[in-house]
């Protein structure tokens, strides 16, 4: 048995993914000319889900 798992590495990738799932986020409210206030609300309330 290997002593290492790839839950690890699995939770790590999903994290990455949720990360550029706000980047891509922000950068099209910024695109459409959102005010940083509403990007922030936005971002937050989306939880990085497109």
């Amino acid at each position: 048995d290997a002593p290492y798992s790839l839950a690890a590495i699995n939770a790590y990738f999903h994290l990455k993914n949720m990360e550029v799932a706000r980047v891509v986020t922000a950068l099209e409210c910024i695109r459409y000319g959102y005010k940083p206030e509403a990007i922030s609300q936005y971002i937050n309330q989306k939880r990085g889900v497109l």
